[in-house]
């Protein structure tokens, strides 16, 4: 298919998503950056490959990603639990607690949110913010 349209920016994505399925995520990053050369205001194509650098541990490509696709489409509210994530991954864990914070205004029945927060205020010695993210994080889980 791509063979036949290489100007169709979502077979660039769709085989990304089985690449990274794969874990082969050089090739879908590939894949990815090919989708946002055809289609770049669209900020989903950004989400996605800030996931696959996410996932090869490619923190500073992958925030710069998750930023893009909030400037793109500020409604990716996945993009700030993503870029919280790469953000304490990284030993930002003030930045990690803006955007995991912002993640949990924007999505506050998402248990993700809690617990990855909780993660930086424990490393932060911030002992009772963490136990209250850990508290709300597992009422949400149970209540699922």
């Amino acid at each position: 298919m791509i063979q036949l349209s290489p100007d169709l920016f979502l077979a660039y994505m769709g085989r990304a998503a089985v690449l990274m399925k794969l874990k082969q995520f050089d090739k879908a990053v590939a894949d990815l950056t090919v989708a946002a050369q055809l289609q770049p205001e669209i900020g989903q194509i950004y989400y996605n490959r800030g996931l696959a650098l996410l996932l090869s541990s490619n923190y500073d490509r992958a925030i710069s990603d998750f930023t893009k696709a909030l400037q793109t489409n500020p409604a990716l509210n996945q993009a700030y639990l993503s870029r919280g994530i790469c953000y304490s991954n990284s030993g930002k864990n003030e930045l990690a607690l803006v955007d995991l914070s912002k993640f949990i205004e924007v999505q506050p029945g998402d248990a993700r949110g809690y617990a990855n927060r909780a993660a930086v205020y424990e490393r932060l010695g911030e002992i009772g913010k963490a136990a209250i993210d850990k508290e709300k994080a597992a009422k949400l889980l149970a209540a699922s």
